[in-house]
């Protein structure tokens, strides 16, 4: 792998690092707000689709193509999943 290629895959991973460890941070501080459970798994399924939109760009980087496809529609699921959390939780505060 070539320089540039490897930072930019150690970016990627960084980035999915933090993602995932403000993941678990979320989670946590669901359990711990029952009246706020709502909002933070709105966010917790925002971030769940950034780590799989990570995950998918470092397969496709590294050429593993059909896992990073896979997993990209894995993202674009999600995502669709988060829109309609989000669409349900506005409806619900407003």
């Amino acid at each position: 792998m070539d320089r540039k290629k490897a930072g930019a895959v150690l970016n990627l991973e960084l980035l999915g690092g933090i993602a995932g460890l403000v993941l678990i941070i979320c989670s946590v501080a669901a359990c711990l707000d029952i009246d706020n459970m709502q909002g933070f798994f709105v966010l917790i399924s925002g971030l769940g689709v950034l780590v799989n939109g990570i995950l998918a760009g470092l397969k496709l980087l590294r050429k593993k193509y059909i896992l990073g496809t896979i997993l990209v529609f894995f993202a674009a699921a999600l995502f669709v999943l988060f829109i309609l959390q989000l669409l349900i939780a506005e409806r619900l505060l407003g």
